[in-house]
């Protein structure tokens, strides 16, 4: 529902006993985007009849009217993969779907479980991890190794996987096994600071040709990662900005970022223009020697 209707909606869910579940990927909510599809199909044809019907300038209200009689069709017409209308299955207590795309392979009990303390790696949802589209650079597993917390056997559906980390993190959706990296007791990983991202702002004042958190630069507080792969490291970095602001005074940089610079925390050094952290601080530590 819309926003000003949400309360009244999780008022009315409460009444009934009806637990509200919120999905985390648009593969979660594929059952609402067939139906809501379906709707549309039906609703817009016969609302495009009756907007040819009038002058450009005006629009039919058909809709309307049309709304709960599409909604009542499609409640009390036979459903493919349960075999029965909607109407009817919402009065039961269980109902046994088949699967909607054949599977090469078995499937429900016949399938192999994985054991509880198998260690492995998920498959990151686009822009998952870092944001916005998925680039070439972007990790398609997860940074982070979990184990297996909880799994769901159900007749001719596959195997659902919950996971957790030693810390007792846990990803909020649950996992089929094609989207789980088993991770071999004899695999040596990278160490945990490389995997993981830190999470802060990108030090990136304006005019500086240079975004840090597109290359995966430590951070001056822990040290972890800020963004996605390079090779570069933390002082080619450094050179580079060096490099697009020597040939402006430090009185013009200032002048000119001096917001940007206070908002991100950090400071220039006066003589060498090397990015430092706001400590009161004029110089860097070479310059300082």
């Amino acid at each position: 529902p819309s926003s000003e209707f949400k309360s009244d909606y999780k008022e009315l869910m409460k009444k009934h006993n009806v637990e509200i579940k919120i999905g985390t990927s648009h593969r979660s909510q594929a059952i609402v985007k067939r139906f809501n599809r379906t709707l549309a199909e039906k609703l817009f044809r016969l609302q495009n009849a009756s907007d040819l019907l009038l002058p450009i300038s005006k629009r039919s209200r058909a809709w309307v009217k049309n709304l709960p009689i599409i909604v009542n069709d499609l409640n009390n017409s036979v459903t493919r993969l349960i075999g029965m209308t909607p109407a009817k299955a919402i009065k039961m207590k269980q109902v046994i779907a088949i699967s909607s795309k054949l599977r090469n392979g078995p499937i429900g009990f016949n399938e192999s479980k994985l054991l509880y303390n198998t260690s492995v790696r998920y498959l990151l949802e686009p822009g998952e991890l870092e944001g916005g589209y998925m680039q070439a650079t972007d990790m398609n597993w997860s940074p982070q190794v979990y184990y297996i917390h909880k799994a769901l056997v159900q007749k001719n559906q596959p195997i659902l996987y919950w996971l957790e980390d030693k810390e007792g993190n846990r990803p909020k959706q649950s996992f089929v096994r094609k989207e789980l990296q088993i991770i071999h007791s004899n695999t040596k990983l990278p160490p945990q600071w490389v995997l993981t991202i830190c999470g802060r702002t990108c030090m990136c004042p304006e005019g500086f040709s240079y975004h840090w958190k597109a290359k995966r630069v430590p951070c001056t507080d822990c040290r972890k990662p800020t963004g996605s792969t390079s090779e570069r490291t933390y002082n080619e970095i450094f050179d580079i900005l060096r490099l697009n602001v020597q040939e402006k005074t430090y009185e013009e940089i200032m002048n000119t970022h001096k917001n940007r610079l206070a908002k991100l925390n950090i400071n220039l050094c006066r003589r060498c223009l090397y990015p430092i952290k706001v400590e009161n601080r004029e110089y860097c530590d070479n310059c300082q020697l």
